[in-house]
């Protein structure tokens, strides 16, 4: 089991890493110049995206790696790495939902 989710796994991350990273590497950047509320929601927006783009990123791979023969043994591989980052993303956002007053960003904003 463990043998079919190596094979191809790094592929699936760094492919998906580069598309996460590079969405939240400019929304960071682009965020600089906004007021700290509008960068908090901008940066809300953007790590949707990001969710967004890398659950359809690891769609992709998978199909692609299914239509290839010569990849059938590392389909779930590929597909594990690409779903590690939603996992990555998800994690702040689950945690948000069971523990709201840890992270109020609006609190933080403001600094009170």
């Amino acid at each position: 089991m463990f043998e079919l989710i190596r094979n191809g796994f790094l592929f699936g991350f760094i492919d998906n890493g580069i598309v996460v990273c590079g969405i939240l590497l400019v929304a960071f950047i682009a965020g600089l110049k906004l007021d700290p509320e509008a960068r908090a929601i901008a940066w809300r927006i953007a790590v949707g995206c990001a969710l967004v783009a890398s659950l359809s990123n690891a769609l992709s791979d998978f199909l692609g790696a299914l239509g290839d023969p010569t990849l059938w043994n590392s389909i779930t591989g590929i597909t594990a790495g690409c779903l590690a980052w939603t996992v990555i993303l998800l994690v702040p956002k689950v945690w948000y939902y069971f523990n709201p007053a840890e992270l109020n960003f609006s609190t933080t904003i403001q600094g009170g």
